[in-house]
């Protein structure tokens, strides 16, 4: 039974690197083999191949004169050739189905019977020059090995291709070709092999055979060589690697073989992909060059080139399927090895979209990368499962296809990009089994067949290729007449991923998640730093306060509480004011959901209102005390302040304190109070800016850390700071607060704002006193004196307003007055009384003025005289 494979023209040089590429990576090189439980190995060895790296079979006779056929070959894929006698083999396994060598052979040792895959990559020279083509000659041959000892570390023992033999026939180019070899067809093959036991327990084989062989072609009709025919025999040498085994179990180095020297090379695998928001590991699991590896030399662009010349794109875990219009319960699977990528050059098929011309590459494609037109070899084994249960086969399907790929920076060292399978499309004509084999693939034929490709440059400046498509297929066949499918046919479509690559390396991306629903959470892709962004939730109203849920990452607009806690005023949110504009206060959370008062970094401003001084002034004259309390700071540096009604309960380390008037706490500060004095009167013109030191005392009522809106009330308990020895005072002294018999009552509202930070809406009404004594010689010399006033001092801004209750009932004889508990009118009469009975009391309710008209006691007798 043949297996047929074409494939049509590429580059020289295409073809030359792809065999460079096979013959150099580590995979290919190296043949390591389990011990089979005897002491030795089963011969030919499973899973190696061997090589001829610096020479190729040729076909010469037949063809004109300077031209040859040369044949670049891989012989691999033994198979131990069991299941009955072979026509190739000179005996007949003694248990078909069982074994397949037996004792014997002309060298004394074990003869082996076997079938094989022989890779052949042919290039034409002369007036072939251009030809290009890949072929599976599927072949089946006889080995006779001489005695061994099994058991023995080394076992070093000569070998001999006795036979070998495969052909093709009803191919497009060749009606027959055929090769020969093996001494017992007169083509002396001899050889030897060296098994070397590793520290695993598995065998280094060291093997080659200097092949004498003999290839005949038949030009096929209407083909490159119709009417050309020929033989042609020489000898080539075919081995395995002359490296021992390279593997140092190790799955974070690249282990290859030096096949100049035969050294082995372990070269660490570097997993920095140059993003610094992940952690870049090698952890391991599966070797670096188990699996399927893909590592692909630079194409001197600091890339690779697509697809990845050398390597096979996998289905381990999933076969290709035809199903439909089989009997019911029976499947034929195939599992599917693509390989062998050649650049296409010129394409008669018609499945790429685009002329390659002089390239088979081009910028474009449906990604915004480039796209590629490339043919290959699909590999299927296929099964039988059902009715048709023992039904095996392996065949090599020429495919075209066409990928696109996303933009790449070439030099980087991690290059990830998404890919797409374009358009694939394969078939056989005139096999054995089937009259047609149909493969179709490709997003663009309705089939989508996304994918992604990543490459990491290794230390040794290849690349590593890690890449996938999720391949949608669709399936037609049509059984041959006197086939196991006769009168078979149908359509299937599955899906399933190809994929190539294996790499032990982690690359997790750096959790930056801080817990809080409320940020947005990102790693600067420059410095690898987390950044929290908080959601902003502002709804643009100022009368609600606006916050984020930390718990569900939702916005919550909760109306504003313009409440002063006064009964007697119209508490109400009006806007128009800018919530953090004005004098704007805003704090940082303390860390316990609220805030250390007083405000650090906040002023207290009185707007509308000075302090001054009065009493003692000439008449008419004033002067005016515009006045900013700032630079609050915790008073803790002197252990008992003279002003403060407490030590701090921990001294130098906190200075406030739960307690005080109001159930709270009470807190000890220092700060500075900055005056801007002008004179009126006879001392218009006097001005001057000076600064207070003072120290105070204030106590807040209770409030709950946590809340997003806290409202309490305050009071200024002690103030006092003063000056000495200033130009125009002897003294200057102010004292203010409760404790001082001057009422300094207040009010605190803290509103969380987005970023977590608080607004401070606060104010006293400060009851003040100002002592002052005029220094000799200065515009106040020989004037003292002491001033009691009130204003308001407030920090923070707010659209609440709190207006007074109106009680005035328009009688100007009643005291109209607003009850601080219940919030009600009091209008309380005057009381007009003179203590005099000859008068009448009254009051006046235009103006409220007393008015004592005399008691008339006139009895309307003229004869009496009426006093009173």
């Amino acid at each position: 039974m043949t297996r047929l494979v074409t494939r049509q023209a590429m580059s020289t040089g295409a073809a030359t690197l792809a065999l460079a590429i096979l013959c150099s990576t580590a995979v290919w090189a190296q043949c390591v083999v389990p011990d089979n439980g005897g002491g030795t190995v089963t011969l030919p060895p499973a899973g190696c191949a061997y090589l001829s790296p610096d020479e190729v079979h040729e076909i010469i006779d037949g063809l004109p004169a300077g031209t040859t056929i040369e044949l670049a070959a891989i012989h691999q894929d033994f198979i131990c050739r069991k299941q009955g006698p072979a026509g190739i083999c000179s005996f007949p396994p003694p248990f078909p189905g069982v074994d397949c060598d037996q004792p014997g052979g002309s060298l004394g040792g074990e003869q082996e019977c076997s079938s094989s895959l022989l890779h052949l990559e042919l290039t034409g020279t002369g007036v072939l020059g251009g030809y290009v083509r890949s072929l599976v000659l599927p072949v089946d041959f006889e080995t006779h090995t001489g005695p061994r000892v099994p058991g023995a570390p080394v076992q070093s023992f000569p070998t001999d291709m006795f036979r070998l033999q495969g052909e093709l026939f009803g191919d497009p180019d060749f009606d027959l070709l055929r090769i020969t070899a093996g001494t017992d067809f007169g083509l002396p093959s001899p050889g030897h092999t060296t098994l070397t036991q590793l520290p695993g327990g598995n065998f280094n084989v060291d093997s080659f055979f200097d092949i004498e062989y003999r290839i005949e072609f038949v030009g096929a009709p209407g083909g490159l060589f119709d009417g050309q025919a020929g033989t042609t025999t020489a000898t080539i040498r075919m081995g395995t690697s002359p490296c021992g085994n390279c593997d140092d179990n190790d799955d974070c180095t690249i282990d290859t073989c030096n096949e100049a020297t035969g050294q082995c090379i372990n070269e660490p695998l570097d997993c920095d992909d140059s993003d610094p928001c992940t952690h870049d590991t090698c952890g391991g699991g599966s070797a670096f060059l188990g699996g399927n590896p893909c590592v692909v030399a630079d194409n001197g662009g600091g890339t690779v080139t697509l697809p990845p010349a050398g390597c096979d794109y996998l289905s381990p875990d999933e076969v290709h399927e035809i199903i439909n219009d089989l009997p019911a319960g029976t499947t034929i699977e195939l599992a599917a090895i693509h390989r062998d990528f050649i650049c296409r050059e010129q394409d008669p098929s018609g499945v790429c979209s685009f002329p390659p011309g002089v390239d088979c590459e081009e910028p474009g494609g449906s990604l915004g990368g480039e796209r590629e037109c490339t043919e290959s070899v699909l590999e299927l084994n296929l099964t039988g499962t059902g009715v048709l249960a023992g039904y095996s086969r392996v065949l090599g399907v020429p495919v075209v296809f066409e990928t696109h790929v996303g933009p790449r920076n070439p030099g980087d060292p991690v290059q990830s990009f998404d890919t797409d399978m374009f358009r694939l499309q394969g078939e056989l004509f005139g096999d054995p089994d089937f009259d047609l084999l149909r493969i179709t693939a490709g997003t663009d034929y309705g089939l989508p067949s996304p994918g992604h490709t990543t490459l990491t440059q290794l230390p040794s400046g290849n690349f590593n290729v890690d890449s996938f498509f999720d391949i949608t297929y669709q399936i037609e066949f049509v059984g041959a007449p006197g086939g196991p499918f006769d009168g078979e046919s149908g359509t299937t479509t599955g899906t399933l991923r190809m994929e190539t690559g294996d790499s032990p390396c982690t690359n997790t991306p750096v959790d930056c998640d801080d817990n809080n629903a409320c940020t947005l959470d990102s790693c600067d892709p420059t410095t690898g730093e987390c950044v929290h962004e908080p959601i902003v939730c502002d709804d643009g109203d100022e009368c609600t306060v606006d916050s984020c849920d930390p718990a569900t990452g939702q916005c919550i607009f909760d109306p504003l509480s313009c409440d002063d806690g006064d009964p007697c005023t119209v508490d109400t949110c009006e806007g128009g004011v800018n919530f953090l504009g004005g004098n704007a206060c805003t704090v940082p959370d303390n860390g316990s959901g609220t805030v250390t008062l007083p405000p650090a970094g906040c002023d207290y401003l009185s707007p509308d209102e000075v302090h001054e001084i009065i009493n003692d002034l000439p008449a008419g004259t004033t002067i005016e005390l515009a006045a900013i309390h700032k630079d609050f700071i915790c008073r803790k540096q002197m252990g008992t302040p003279s002003i403060c009604s407490f030590t701090p309960s921990i001294p130098g380390v906190d200075c406030d304190e739960p307690g005080g008037s109001l159930g709270g706490e009470k807190e000890c500060s220092a700060s500075n109070l900055e005056l801007q004095l002008t004179g009126t009167g006879l001392l218009g013109g006097f001005s001057r800016t000076l600064f207070v030191p003072v120290e105070f005392e204030t106590h807040t009522g209770p409030r709950n850390p946590g809340d997003p809106v806290q409202s309490f009330n305050t009071d200024m308990f002690r103030l006092q700071g003063e000056l000495f020895g200033d130009p125009d005072f002897d003294l200057l002294r102010i004292t203010a607060g409760t404790d001082f018999g001057l009422p300094s009552p207040g009010h605190t509202t803290l509103t969380q704002l987005p970023g977590g930070d608080f607004n401070v809406d606060s104010f006293f009404d400060i009851t003040y006193q100002i002592e002052f004594v005029g220094a000799p010689g200065s515009v106040l010399d020989g004037e003292s004196g002491t001033t009691t006033g009130t204003l308001r001092m407030e920090t923070g801004d707010s659209p609440c307003t709190n207006t007074p209750v109106d009680c005035d009932d328009n009688n100007a004889c009643t005291l109209d007055s607003c009850d601080p508990t219940t919030g009600e009118c009091l209008h309380e009469p005057i009381v007009c009384f003179d203590g005099d009975d000859c008068t009448v009391d009254s009051c006046d309710p235009a103006t409220g003025q007393c008015i004592f008209d005399p008691l008339s006691c006139d009895d309307g007798d003229l004869c009496t005289v009426d006093t009173c």
